[in-house]
């Protein structure tokens, strides 16, 4: 039996953070933290994602990824090779940032940030993004460049991202995901 937790992303656990199992791949994204249960990999093969190499899927390969039924790449990878985000509307967010900028003490600027989000969670897509500017508050950072404020001022509909007009998830997948060291471990 493993004693190697499968992660939210789909991934085995293959790094430690602060003592719990992460994912070192999608690192950033909370269900990198988040362990599941495992799948069922009864029956299930797992080939190289460089190579040919095919062998029984295992949550204790190397960056081992689960992509059979309600895998999350089953669910949110479309048949156009892109994820469901890049299928959400695409906006722009006007952050205002107040900041001492080196001699400068209160240096005014509005920066434009691009994101994917529904319309309905765009505010919140928005201040996570406004969030990046925030950390840079207080006393934990360089007092030349700290920030004083931070606010979202707007958010509109911006143009871009692909061509693909209806998200088709890909479903299953004939193979799970592995490394099997072919191009080295360095």
């Amino acid at each position: 039996m493993s004693k190697t937790p499968m992660m939210a992303c789909g991934h085995a656990a293959n790094a430690t953070s602060q003592g719990k199992p992460c994912c070192v791949i999608c690192l950033g994204d909370p269900k990198s933290r988040q362990v599941v249960d495992l799948p069922d990999l009864t029956g299930r093969l797992t080939k190289c994602t460089y190579g040919d190499k095919i062998v029984e899927s295992s949550v204790n390969l190397a960056f081992f990824e689960y992509t059979g039924p309600g895998s999350r790449e089953s669910t949110n990878k479309c048949k156009c090779g892109y994820f469901l985000l890049a299928h959400l509307p695409y906006w722009a967010v006007h952050i205002r940032v107040v900041r001492r900028w080196f001699k400068h003490e209160n240096s005014d600027s509005i920066t434009i940030r691009r994101i994917h989000a529904t319309e309905d969670t765009k505010e919140a897509a928005a201040e996570q993004e406004a969030d990046f500017f925030r950390r840079m508050m207080g006393e934990n950072h360089r007092e030349e460049t700290r920030v004083k404020s931070v606010e979202v001022v707007k958010i509109c509909a911006s143009t871009g991202g692909i061509e693909c007009n209806k998200f088709d998830p890909v479903g299953s997948q004939k193979y799970d995901k592995y490394y099997c060291g072919c191009h080295g471990w360095n």
